[in-house]
């Protein structure tokens, strides 16, 4: 699965990608391109959960964000607390989830 997040003059999005499917949302236009990238993983993972995608790999180009959702450190941003939470939960039911 491939998201993405783009900040452009007239809009805020954030998309994932796997095979047919494209997952799109539109954000405020406040967002930050790092947002943008964090909610874009999230649809990922949504979008995982959805479809009972069991082995999945989810190749995302923010490094930033994989290392933000892969660290042990808290945090108080709820984009990095659902995604955290939600792969948590993904792999507890015995998902197979690779973020890189």
């Amino acid at each position: 699965i491939y998201p993405d997040g783009t900040k452009v003059s007239n809009g805020v999005a954030a998309v994932a990608l796997e095979g047919d499917s494209i997952i799109m949302a539109h954000l405020n236009t406040n967002a930050t391109v790092f947002t943008t990238e964090l909610y874009a993983i999230l649809l990922a993972l949504q979008h995982i959960q959805q479809n009972d995608l069991q082995n999945s790999v989810i190749y995302s180009d923010s490094l930033s964000s994989v290392r933000v959702l892969l660290s042990c450190s808290d945090t108080k941003n709820h984009l990095v607390k659902q995604g955290r939470a939600l792969a948590t939960q993904l792999c507890s039911r015995g998902f197979s989830i690779c973020l890189c």
